[in-house]
């Protein structure tokens, strides 16, 4: 079952999340001096703990 966002509220939810995200990741890429593949793999990580079991 694929869920989809059925209202404004939750599209600009999913837009500020999304931002906030982007801006945290970003900004400690710059303080860091990471690589950008460091943080493809922590999102990776992070992506699993959502992951439905196949």
């Amino acid at each position: 079952m694929t869920w989809q966002m059925a209202t404004q509220a939750h599209r600009d939810r999913m837009s500020e999340a999304w931002s906030f995200i982007s801006d945290e990741l970003t900004e400690m890429q710059k303080d860091l001096g990471c690589p950008d593949h460091f943080v493809a793999e922590m999102l990776d990580a992070i992506q699993a703990n959502w992951q439905e079991a196949a």
